[in-house]
């Protein structure tokens, strides 16, 4: 698994709706990549904080949208526009 199918499988992973297989290959990366640990923790607090929030109303659809491009766009700069990067893992 690649950082960038990882990403790509993050927000899934944290709320529990991989097949095992995939749980499994997710952890595995994650166990010998420090950056996608990283990762993780850090959208794993994120989670947490956003659901602490006040549910008054719901994020528009546009704002999701536009926090999604500009996660991708960091990692795109963080790891150029072919998202090779891979974890010690591969």
């Amino acid at each position: 698994m690649t950082c960038a199918e990882l990403l790509q499988l993050l927000d899934d992973y944290l709320t529990g709706q991989l097949f095992y297989e995939q749980q499994q290959v997710v952890e595995l990366h994650v166990s010998t990549c420090e950056h996608c640990r990283t990762q993780l923790i850090s959208y794993r607090y994120t989670l947490l904080a956003v659901r602490q929030l006040p549910k008054q109303l719901p994020l528009p659809p546009q704002l999701a949208q536009r926090l999604w491009h500009v996660m991708q766009a960091e990692y795109q700069r963080l790891y150029g526009p072919d998202n090779t990067h891979q974890g010690s893992g591969g």
